[in-house]
């Protein structure tokens, strides 16, 4: 069985995909980053979690999304891109600035219907910069399983350390 890494990803001549809404292949690709990240910094903790929503090739609206049955956590990522070629974050703050990963936190409910989970939601796109948020905030939410008010808190800050518009 072949496994792919990020570095296998990553290498592929059409990343970052950014054409995944009108070309199959680079909708799997763009899927199978997103899985192989998750994987990376799950860990050992991979096998707690569950497939939630199927991924949306329309809109990226989820690109990947992750249930926790025990901890009644989830995690959702929305495939973002710079498709205004705007200013980006971190060389660019507020007003007009591109900022490569939004995050936020969010009620759901599992597909069932039975039990309602702590969300958290990230817009992200495939760049460096957003790939360390990626890490860091999904380690927050998933693994350390900071409280919803601490991980507010953590939002907030990063809202204001990147100068985001209210």
């Amino acid at each position: 069985m072949t496994t792919y890494s990020l570095q296998h990803i990553k290498a592929h001549p059409g990343f970052p995909f950014t054409d995944f809404k009108t070309d199959t292949l680079s909708f799997l690709l763009l899927e199978l980053y997103w899985a192989e990240l998750a994987r990376d910094i799950l860990g050992e903790h991979e096998q707690s979690w569950r497939p939630g929503q199927e991924a949306d090739g329309e809109d990226g609206n989820p690109i990947l999304n992750l249930y926790n049955p025990k901890t009644s956590r989830s995690v959702r990522v929305i495939q973002k891109s710079n498709d205004e070629n705007r200013p980006t974050f971190p060389n660019s703050k507020g007003e007009g600035t591109y900022y490569p990963f939004q995050p936020w936190m969010s009620g759901s409910m599992t597909q069932d219907g039975e039990t309602e989970l702590n969300e958290l939601v990230m817009a992200a796109d495939l760049s460096d910069v957003a790939e360390k948020l990626v890490r860091d905030f999904f380690q927050r939410h998933c693994i350390d399983e900071m409280s919803p008010e601490d991980m507010e808190a953590s939002i907030r800050d990063y809202e204001i350390d990147a100068g985001m518009p209210d």
